[in-house]
């Protein structure tokens, strides 16, 4: 059996303002598991949900907690640094690129 490769995942969020954010993420060539992927960004994006809802943590804070978070592992892999560096910027380059064709769309509170 052929095993197609996925090369995009998609990823949808509904803000505490409930905008919903439809993106479409490209994958590295390199990516084992797109479902892992999936799964971190979800955990990720949950723990800094729940810490500013009991906290008043600025978005400002949070965005550079993650570019640090990234330097960090980033220096944790054990491979030449001017590899990782270069996978680093060009995921982030990839993230960046699907945040500004990301789709936004305002759900309208109703009776449910």
């Amino acid at each position: 059996m052929n095993k197609k490769y996925t090369t995009k995942i998609p990823y949808s969020i509904t803000t505490e303002t409930l905008t919903k954010i439809n993106f479409l993420f490209e994958l590295s060539k390199d990516t084992r598991s797109p479902l892992t992927v999936h799964q971190l960004l979800d955990l990720i994006l949950l723990r800094i949900s729940q810490e500013t809802k009991i906290s008043e943590i600025t978005n400002g804070d949070v965005l550079q907690a993650l570019s640090m978070a990234l330097a960090v592992r980033m220096k944790m892999v054990s491979a030449d640094t001017a590899i990782v560096e270069k996978i680093v910027l060009e995921s982030v380059l990839k993230a960046l690129n699907a945040a500004k064709k990301a789709e936004s769309i305002t759900i309208s509170p109703g009776n449910a």
